[in-house]
C-alpha cells in the first residue's frame, strides 16, 4: 500500500500530538498527586501507580476524572514550562554565584599566583632575573617585585585586612598596559634593581615558603604556606630570593607591569579576585568602614632577613568584619 506525503505527513504530526498528550498528563498527574491530600485522587494515584508498572496507559476516564482535559493539558504545559524556566534561571543565578563566592575567587588567585609565567621577568636572554655574579647552574634566581606583593594580598585576604584600605570604587585600577605615575618608570627601575635594593632586603623564598612547622607547634610537619605550589624558576639555580614586601614603597613603579606597589595590590585585591562576599565584607563605599580599616591595616608581612618567615596576624578578620556589620546595623 502506497502512502502520500500529505497523509505521510498528517499521521506524523497526529503521533507527536499523542505523544505529547501522554506526556502532559503524566506530568500533569504527578503535580496532582503531589499537590491533593484527598482520598478520592489518592485512590486515583494507587490505580495509576499500577497502571504505570505494568506499563499499560492511563485510561481517558481517569484522565478526566483528574481534570486532564483540554483545559488540563493547557494548565500542564504552563507549569511544565514555568518549572523549567523557573529552574533554569536559578541554575543561571546560582552559577554566577558560585564564580563570584569567596571560595572561588580564593582558587583563582591562588592559580594565578602558582603559574610561574606571571612571574618571570630579566634582562637579555634570561628566563629569570639573576642575582649579578651568580649567574649560569648554581646561581641564584630572583623573582620579581610583584610576586613580594601578590604574597601579601593572599596574607591580607585572609586575615581580611587589606594593607591601603578600602579604594572608591572608581578608584580601583585596572590592568590597562599603561604606566602607573610612581617613583621611576619600568625601563629605569629594571636597570637600576640591584642598586635599589640590597640582598639584605631579600628572604629565601624557596626555604621559607616551603618550610614546615617545626616540631614544638601543633601543626608539627605541616606546609606553613600550602597554597604556595610552584614558582618562577631557570631550573638551574641553587637559590631562589624574594623581596621583603617591607621593602617596597607603595608608589615604587614595577619593572615587570608598569603599575605602582599600591596599584597591582588593589587591582589583584579589589579588582581581578574580589569575592561578592567581600565586596559585602568591606562594605564598599561606606566611608566610617574605610577609615577603620585603614587605621586597622598599618602593617605588612614580617619577613626578617635569614630568619624564619613569618605573618603577623591581625585582630581584623572576615569574621570580625561580619560580627562589625551586624553591631552598625
Amino acid at each position: 500500500m502506497r502512502i502520500s506525503e500529505a497523509r505521510l505527513r498528517q499521521i506524523t504530526i497526529e503521533e507527536v500530538r499523542l505523544r505529547l498528550t501522554e506526556y502532559y498528563i503524566e506530568k500533569e498527574t504527578q503535580i496532582l498527586f503531589e499537590d491533593s491530600d484527598d482520598p478520592e485522587v489518592q485512590k486515583d494515584r494507587e490505580e495509576y501507580r499500577r497502571l504505570a508498572r505494568q506499563g499499560r496507559k492511563i485510561p481517558a476516564a481517569l484522565a478526566l476524572a483528574l481534570g486532564l482535559g483540554a483545559g488540563g493539558l493547557k494548565v500542564a504545559t504552563d507549569i511544565h514550562t514555568d518549572t523549567l524556566g523557573a529552574y533554569n534561571d536559578a541554575q543561571v543565578a546560582q552559577n554566577q554565584a558560585d564564580s563570584q563566592s569567596l571560595a572561588q575567587k580564593k582558587i583563582e588567585l591562588e592559580t594565578y599566583m602558582n603559574n610561574p609565567a606571571a612571574f618571570r621577568w630579566g634582562v637579555g636572554g634570561e628566563s629569570m632575573m639573576q642575582l649579578p655574579g651568580e649567574k649560569g647552574f648554581g646561581g641564584t634566581s630572583v623573582l620579581p617585585a610583584s610576586y613580594s606583593v601578590i604574597q601579601q594580598v593572599h596574607h591580607d585576604k585572609k586575615n581580611g585586612t587589606p594593607r591601603y584600605g578600602v579604594p572608591d570604587l572608581d578608584k580601583i585600577p585596572s590592568m590597562t598596559g599603561e604606566q602607573s605615575e610612581g617613583i621611576g618608570d619600568p625601563i629605569k627601575n629594571l636597570q637600576t634593581f640591584f642598586s635599589d635594593f640590597s640582598e639584605s632586603q631579600m628572604i629565601d623564598a624557596s626555604a621559607t615558603l616551603f618550610g614546615r612547622y617545626g616540631k614544638d607547634h601543633p601543626k608539627s610537619g605541616e606546609r606553613i604556606y600550602p597554597h604556595v605550589k610552584r614558582m618562577a624558576a631557570s631550573g638551574l639555580e641553587s637559590k631562589i630570593l624574594m623581596l621583603d614586601p617591607r621593602a617596597l614603597d607603595p608608589n615604587y613603579v614595577l619593572p615587570e607591569n608598569g603599575m605602582t606597589v599600591k596599584d597591582y595590590y588593589n587591582w589583584a585585591f579589589f579588582n581581578q579576585f574580589l569575592s561578592a562576599d567581600e565586596q559585602e565584607i568591606f562594605d564598599m563605599g561606606n566611608p566610617e568602614l574605610e577609615a577603620d580599616t585603614q587605621a586597622a591595616t598599618q602593617h605588612s608581612v614580617d619577613m626578617t632577613p635569614n630568619k624564619k618567615f613569618t605573618w603577623k596576624e591581625s585582630r581584623v578578620t572576615w569574621k570580625n568584619y561580619k560580627n562589625r556589620k551586624k553591631v552598625l546595623a
